[in-house]
């Protein structure tokens, strides 16, 4: 440097060759030779001679001799860019530590400062040494310019660049805070919101480089977490810039590929999140790629909204390309193929500036365009005055109308009352016909089909085949015939108006030995076994009858589509439910058939293996009887490997037992009094002392009468079960519709 003129150019790059200490402190043996000579700035990565190979992560030391005209205690340095920690040195002594160096990656402490050193030597000359270790990022070494000059030359610069910085950032910001402003007045205009996200995260930016004011501010061993913001601040700019710009100009965009963009950018973000600094920086480079192919794309974009005229393009052209120059600049740099400084703040404050000028507008030409529909609107509602004097003559008549229409609807309810009284008696005349009909009807039947049942299972020997090939024919139609009577009968009951069931006290298992009787000739007729895994002593409260005819109808559809194969039934209990499951291996239900087999309005049929006919009504008859008794059905089937149906019953451990007839207080009434309960209504009130040996009541609903005369014999039986649960008495005030709660202790 004795040559330099350091009144004209006070500051000077010590760019160049260096000496280079491949893999070694040279603090630790001074008299060590140096493996070559090394540009600077730049990454120590590409480093070999024929005895050393310098890897991306691991030590090594620079050094370089300064010689001026006079003394150096007048200047300074300013060390960028140590690739990620190091140690400096002058003459030998340790002036500088810029996070903490070692050999191993536990034992090194990043930092991003750029420290600016006074040189306190007498002398002219000096050695500089600067010791690097680099185990978190893909570059190492000395990555950018080590400046050296006149001390307040120094000082000058880095205030300036400093301050540039700070007002980069503090304009941004007060940008992004206006603008989402901006945005919560009109929640429709999204450009704004994300016009101010930017702004915040360009603000960001200008922290994070040049002069690395938060890698300064805050302490070193913060580097980690402030690496990876400062990667953050980068990686989420990107899909919102591509939000803001498809928002802006939404059919002039790329939809596909700035969506492809959006999505590797947000991925990365996360990975920057999770993994090491070595890793996310090792993958920035793809980001790059990517970027830079989508700032090309920016070319065709900015071509497109020229050539559409779209409003104001020609700035946004201007603005875009300012963009798309700096963001080259900046990544050529991150990558130490330039070496020029970090542009990308000031093209995008150039660009913010021209997004500002273009927001602004579009805002004010949306306020003009409110300020005429005002206009118009004020010249609409004169006009709507003049027509409300009008409004209200038409109203007066419309309340006359209304008023004759209220009279009209009145008289029209009253009619449909009584029609509707003549409809529901009518309804019940035939229902009752029909439980006549049906019952005199199925007698004989009943009688027939018992002795033809008879004749197949006794005297089979006295008739010859033909004979008996007759008998069972008409031993199947009756079946089927009374099946259908059957269904007809029960299901004329679920139609009531109201809903009468008649509950007994039922042993599970005998009531499935019961329904697999019904139909074990059918069984037998195609060989199939009908297997009772049932569990002993389940008892519940049930409709019988019903309940019968729901397993008939199961087992018989189980019969009607097998052969020569078993069908199983499965009872067993689970906490509060009972589980009744009948599985065959028949020829199944196909996917789509199953959906439609409990549906009343969509009558399924289909033939049984040997040509059997159905009518459709069973499967629905089947789930409406069980959700009577708060069940449910549920089928489970593989088209030609069978079907598996499963009923779930509720096992009444709570449950409210009324005595009262429909006619004193009706179930309705009932459930209003205690809506949380499931209230059985008995017609028989000696199964209720039945009841009580097996299954404890929570509240028990009487007449008074009754109350009265069986008090004794209450008591005692609630006293055998007090250790289980407290049950309550209620009587029934016929004159008030009210219960009275009555203390029998």
């Amino acid at each position: 440097m004795r040559d330099w003129d350091f009144e004209k150019s006070p500051v000077v790059s010590m760019d160049g060759e260096w000496e280079f200490f491949s893999n070694k402190f040279l603090s630790e043996n001074p008299e060590l030779e140096r493996d070559g000579l090394i540009q600077v700035p730049g990454s120590w990565k590409n480093f070999r001679t024929e005895h050393v190979k310098q890897e991306e992560r691991g030590i090594g030391t620079y050094r370089l001799k300064i010689l001026t005209d006079e003394n150096l205690n007048l200047y300074s340095l300013h060390v960028h860019g140590i690739g990620v920690a190091g140690r400096i040195y002058i003459d030998g002594v340790l002036i500088k530590s810029n996070g903490k160096v070692g050999k191993t990656y536990e034992e090194v402490l990043p930092s991003y400062r750029h420290p600016l050193l006074n040189i306190n030597t007498q002398s002219n000359e000096m050695i500089l040494t600067i010791e690097v270790s680099n185990f978190n990022h893909p570059f190492g070494g000395l990555r950018k310019t080590i400046q050296f000059g006149k001390s307040d030359a120094l000082v000058r610069n880095l205030y300036f660049r400093v301050s540039e910085d700070l007002f980069l950032f503090g304009v941004t910001i007060i940008m992004g805070i206006y603008h989402i402003f901006l945005f919560t007045l009109r929640r429709s205009e999204y450009s704004f919101f994300w016009f101010g996200l930017i702004c915040f995260f360009i603000g960001a930016r200008a922290l994070f480089t040049n002069t690395v004011f938060i890698y300064e501010y805050l302490d070193e061993s913060n580097w980690f977490f402030i690496h990876k913001l400062d990667i953050l601040s980068y990686s989420l700019l990107v899909p919102i810039i591509i939000k803001y710009f498809s928002d802006m100009y939404p059919e002039d965009v790329s939809r596909a590929f700035t969506d492809f963009v959006s999505y590797v950018f947000l991925v990365y973000s996360c990975l920057v999140i999770i993994f090491s600094s070595y890793v996310y920086m090792s993958l920035v480079k793809v980001t790059h790629v990517i970027l830079v192919s989508y700032l090309i794309s920016w070319i065709f974009f900015i071509l497109k909204i020229l050539k559409n005229k779209r409003e104001n393009s020609y700035i946004m052209a201007f603005s875009t390309i300012l963009f798309l120059v700096t963001g080259v600049n900046d990544i050529l740099n991150q990558n130490l193929y330039l070496n020029n400084g970090y542009l990308l703040n000031y093209g995008l404050l150039g660009f913010l500036i021209a997004q500002i000028f273009l927001l602004s507008k579009r805002f004010v030409s949306t306020y003009n365009k409110i300020e005429n529909l005002t206009y118009e609107l004020v010249t609409k509602n004169k006009n709507l005055e003049e027509l409300n004097e009008e409004k209200n003559k038409y109203l007066d008549r419309i309340k006359k109308w209304n008023e004759d229409l209220n009279l009209l609807v009145e008289q029209k309810t009253k009619e449909f009352k009584e029609e509707k009284d003549r409809a529901i008696l009518s309804n019940e005349i035939k229902s009752k016909f029909l439980a006549i009909v049906s019952h005199d009807l199925r007698s004989p039947i009943v009688t027939v089909n018992s002795n033809l049942k008879l004749l197949l299972n006794k005297h089979v020997l006295y008739f010859n085949n033909e004979s008996n090939a007759i008998i069972r024919e008409a031993y199947n139609t009756l079946e089927s015939s009374l099946v259908l009577i059957n269904n007809l009968l029960n299901q004329n009951r679920v139609l009531l108006p109201y809903i009468d069931l008649d509950y007994e006290l039922v042993e599970l298992k005998s009531l499935i030995d019961e329904s697999i009787s019904m139909v074990a000739l059918k069984a037998q007729e195609k060989n199939i076994e009908i297997n009772n895994y049932s569990q002993p002593e389940l008892v519940s409260i049930l409709d019988k009858e019903l309940m019968k005819m729901v397993l008939i109808n199961i087992l018989g559809n189980s019969i009607k589509f097998s052969e020569n194969t078993p069908i199983n039934i499965y009872l067993y209990s689970q906490p509060g439910r009972f589980k009744i499951k009948i599985s065959d291996q028949g020829t199944g239900i196909s996917e789509e058939h199953i959906p439609l087999l409990f549906l009343r309005d969509r009558k399924l049929t289909t033939m049984g293996t040997r040509g059997e006919k159905g009518n459709g009504l069973g499967l629905p008859f089947c789930k409406e009887i069980i959700e009577l008794h708060r069940g449910e059905i549920h089928v489970k089937s593989v088209f030609g490997e069978g079907s598996e149906f499963t009923i779930s019953l509720p096992s009444y451990d709570h449950i409210t037992v009324s005595l009262c007839s429909n006619e004193d207080f009706s179930l309705s009434e009932l459930k209003d009094c205690f809506p949380d309960s499931h209230i059985v209504q008995l017609k028989n009130p000696e199964f209720f002392f039945t009841l009580f040996t097996r299954i404890i009541p929570d509240k028990v609903i009487l007449e008074p009468e009754y109350f009265k005369s069986n008090r004794e014999k209450l008591l005692s039986l609630i006293q055998l079960n007090k250790d289980v649960r407290i049950t309550k008495i209620y009587t029934l005030n016929k004159l008030k519709r009210e219960l009275d709660q009555k203390e029998i202790f």
